[in-house]
């Protein structure tokens, strides 16, 4: 360690910025399509060598990485290098690269972090205001949908609603059904949450009918709901038949997370109705 620094005193900077962009390329090409295998490595080389556009390249390709190994402090961090570095890159599609990483860096901030944090709402904030700028509606309508999710978990039921009001109105003039499917499942958990079950029921009821010939993963979420408002709203056997349905939607889709989500609304419905032996099925069928 001792040479290393010695010697490296004796390299002028300019030299040092040199040999950097001249191992980083070397390694990048002899990578090839495996180069993002070395992306953290290339990042700091090509960032050392002030090739800042590739830098921001590679620190962004090795946050996916970090992010797809659950090593979540070290893509937040990552993901904030790429973004910090954005102005010294002078891209022509700035905007556009920093909200392609925003979303992922806010999973990231959840994890790490938890919802409560203010970072997550300056993350939406700011990816809002990127996507309206570009004129992306696509990826406005993607930040509006996780910006909802971080408002219900935190509480915020009424700014929820307002976001659930934006993503149907977005819905409706696309007129496309998986949207609008999306767009009433999330007022009918907004309105049910706030208490206000008739609007809840119509809203899911509503997101049922749309979506009656498409096998959609959010159908038995819907249905599942539904059961539970019906349960609030008196109508115990009402409940207990759309518990089923929504189990039965679940079990045609084959996927864990919406069976494992039915099993768990269905066995609710059943505790709440006193059937207890039944319930502990569905929990045990859950592990």
């Amino acid at each position: 360690a001792m040479y290393q620094q010695g010697l490296s005193s004796r390299v002028s900077e300019a030299r040092r910025v040199e040999w950097q962009g001249k191992i980083a390329a070397r390694e990048e090409q002899a990578y090839g399509t495996d180069a993002r295998d070395i992306a953290g490595q290339l990042a700091v080389r090509f960032a050392t060598a002030r090739q800042y556009d590739r830098a921001v390249k590679y620190f962004e390709l090795a946050a996916r990485n970090a992010l797809a190994g659950n090593a979540y402090i070290e893509a937040d961090r990552l993901y904030g290098k790429a973004i910090e570095m954005l102005p010294l890159a002078q891209l022509d599609d700035a905007g556009r690269v920093e909200l392609r990483m925003l979303l992922p860096r806010s999973v990231a901030v959840i994890v790490t972090q938890g919802y409560a944090t203010d970072e997550i709402d300056k993350i939406h904030q700011r990816a809002l205001t990127l996507a309206r700028d570009c004129g992306d509606q696509p990826a406005a309508v993607r930040v509006l949908h996780s910006a909802w999710s971080t408002c219900v978990a935190q509480g915020h039921l009424h700014r929820a609603r307002s976001l659930a009001i934006e993503i149907s109105d977005q819905a409706e003039l696309t007129s496309d059904k998986t949207a609008l499917l999306q767009a009433y499942a999330k007022l009918g958990q907004t309105s049910f949450h706030l208490g206000e079950l008739a609007m809840a029921r119509a809203y899911f009821e509503n997101a049922l009918v749309i979506s009656a010939d498409m096998p959609d993963e959010e159908r038995p979420r819907v249905a599942g709901y539904l059961a539970w408002t019906l349960w609030y709203l008196g109508f115990p056997d009402a409940a207990s038949r759309m518990s089923q349905e929504a189990l039965q939607m679940a079990r045609a889709l084959k996927g864990h997370y919406g069976l494992v989500f039915g099993l768990g609304f269905a066995a609710w419905v059943h505790a709440f109705r006193g059937e207890l032996p039944e319930a502990q099925t569905l929990v045990d069928e859950q592990f």
